[in-house]
């Protein structure tokens, strides 16, 4: 099952795919858990309103794709950071060529992990909706979707923390961890909003 080829990928002793990869894995599945939720409204609830509920879905699948998509996407991003470790740096030249890569390679690696942020946060704020409209009989899943979601916005910030302490650019460092900071506390928002909206139904 190509699922479990990427788990056995993921236990490997290689260095990618790694967390960074499984938070946007984890991510997709919420958002996918999200999807499923409106769909058996669409296709069950007497008096639904189809046409805001497709457009939710519509927006929900864009974020269930993208993180998808970034599952591949840091894995890339990490393999071209770990190759830049591994530049020669034996005379001047070298070490500046190394460096540079280095810096490069780390911007795209904080990069990939805010894009994970960015859609997991999204997906969680139609989220709300998605717990204020969704069936009933699965709105258990409107929780473990919840619960997948925030935890790729939390786990994708461990990169972003970690590769920012390295980045020379200091700027651009205070630029990432801000954007990054801003999707937490996003996300704390909105979870506490769908277990309020959980709480009525």
């Amino acid at each position: 099952m190509e699922m479990y080829a990427y788990i056995e990928d993921l236990a490997s002793s290689k260095s990618a795919p790694g967390g960074g990869s499984a938070a946007a894995y984890a991510g997709s599945m919420g958002a996918a858990l999200g999807n499923m939720v409106l769909n058996i409204t669409i296709e069950k609830q007497k008096n639904a309103d189809k046409e805001l509920l497709s457009g939710l879905v519509a927006h929900m699948t864009a974020h269930q794709k993208n993180l998808f998509d970034l599952v591949k996407g840091d894995e890339e991003a990490s393999t071209q950071l770990f190759d830049a470790y591994k530049l020669p740096k034996d005379s001047d030249e070298e070490k500046a060529t190394r460096l540079q890569t280095i810096q490069d390679g780390l911007k795209i690696a904080t990069e990939v992990p805010l894009d994970v942020m960015m859609n997991a946060t999204h997906a969680l704020e139609i989220m709300i909706q998605v717990a204020e409209l969704g069936r009933k009989s699965v709105l258990a899943d409107v929780t473990v979707g919840t619960s997948m979601l925030k935890t790729a916005v939390l786990a994708a910030n461990e990169n972003v923390v970690e590769n920012v302490e390295y980045l020379k650019d200091a700027e651009l460092a205070a630029s990432f961890a801000t954007q990054a900071e801003d999707f937490i506390a996003r996300t704390h928002l909105a979870t506490e909003l769908i277990a309020k909206k959980l709480e009525t139904r």
